[in-house]
């Protein structure tokens, strides 16, 4: 049984596009009506973004000592564009600060995050 932490439920940013449908799923809404819960999987390593119950976002990370290492950032197609991998990579730096853990950034997508959100530049 995996350990679940959830961080927060959150409205999405309205996407760019007037309807997304959720390819796994059977039903189609506008994007403005989904609301994401980011759950951090503490025994999986993993932050993920999820709406209705199915993942749409990833952030997968290692930690030794007082380290986390962030290994890769990943969103669905279908919902890139809609800030679902930045809010995971605050979500995961947030923790990090929290748990008194330096972060090391390997991933492309949190090496840019940390240009644009000087404010992390304490837990690098």
């Amino acid at each position: 049984m995996e350990s679940q932490v959830r961080l927060a439920t959150l409205p999405l940013e309205r996407c760019r596009q007037s309807r997304l449908a959720y390819v796994s799923s059977h039903f189609e809404r506008r994007s403005s009506d989904y609301m994401s819960t980011f759950v951090h999987q503490i025994e999986g390593n993993r932050f993920e973004a999820r709406i209705d119950d199915h993942v749409v976002g990833t952030l997968d990370y290692t930690v030794s000592g007082n380290k986390m290492v962030i290994e890769s950032t990943e969103t669905i197609r279908d919902f890139r564009g809609q800030g679902i991998a930045r809010r995971l990579t605050r979500f995961a730096f947030d923790d990090a600060r929290t748990r008194g853990l330096v972060v090391d950034p390997k991933c492309p997508f949190a090496k840019r995050f940390v240009d644009l959100h000087p404010e992390y530049t304490d837990v690098l």
